[in-house]
C-alpha cells in the first residue's frame, strides 16, 4: 500500500468516510496537525446569517446554496462526526468548516485544496471564485476561518493568479486534483 511505501506508521492513518466520489472535495490538511472537514451545519449557519445582507442578483443564488445544503445536512453530519473521531484518533485536530457551496450550475469548493511547500513556507492552493459579491464574501470568510486556525499558512486562490489555470480548473469542474489526472502523454 502507499502507506507502506511512504513509511507511514499504521497508527497515523485515518480512514475517512465520504459522501462524494472524491474525498478531496470534503477535507484537506492544513498546517501542523489541522485537518479541515467540510460541514453542512457550518455552511447553513454561515448562509443563514447572510440572508439579512445579501440582496439583488445574489439573493437567488444564496437561496439555492441554502436549499442544496439543507438537502445534504443529515448525511453530512453523520460523516463529519465519524471523520472527527477518526482524525482525533491519530492525534490530529479536526476543524469543521464551510467550504463547499453548491447550486444548480454553480459550485464554489474551497475544500479541493493542496498543501505545498514554497521554500520554507507552507501554501494552501485552492479554487478561486467567479465574479459575484456573494462568492467573494464566501472566499473571504473561508480564508479568515483557515487563518484563524493556521495563521502562518499562506492561502493561494488559483483563479486569482492565472487565467490559464482557471480555465483548466473550470474544464475539470473546479478540481485541482482532478486536473492532475488529465495529463496526456504525447
Amino acid at each position: 500500500s502507499i502507506a507502506i511505501d511512504l513509511d507511514i506508521p499504521e497508527d497515523r492513518i485515518a480512514y475517512l468516510a465520504q459522501s462524494q466520489f472524491h474525498i478531496d472535495l470534503e477535507c484537506f490538511n492544513g498546517s501542523g496537525n489541522a485537518v479541515f472537514i467540510h460541514s453542512e451545519a457550518e455552511t447553513l449557519d454561515l448562509l443563514a446569517n447572510l440572508r439579512r445582507t445579501v440582496r439583488g442578483k445574489d439573493a437567488p443564488l444564496l437561496e439555492k446554496y441554502i436549499e442544496q445544503s439543507k438537502a445534504k445536512l443529515s448525511l453530512s453530519e453523520k460523516i463529519v462526526a465519524a471523520n472527527i473521531r477518526a482524525v482525533e484518533a491519530i492525534g490530529c485536530k479536526p476543524i469543521p468548516i464551510a467550504g463547499d457551496f453548491t447550486a444548480e450550475g454553480n459550485r464554489v469548493n474551497f475544500m479541493n485544496a493542496v498543501l505545498v511547500l514554497e521554500g520554507e513556507e507552507q501554501v494552501l492552493m485552492t479554487n478561486g471564485v467567479a465574479n459575484s459579491p456573494l462568492n467573494h464574501f464566501l472566499k473571504a470568510d473561508f480564508q479568515g476561518r483557515v487563518e484563524d486556525h493556521c495563521p502562518a499558512l499562506k492561502i493561494l486562490f488559483v483563479a486569482d493568479q492565472t487565467a490559464v489555470l482557471q480555465q483548466n480548473l473550470s474544464e475539470n469542474h473546479g478540481g485541482l486534483h482532478c486536473m492532475t489526472w488529465k495529463n496526456p502523454v504525447d
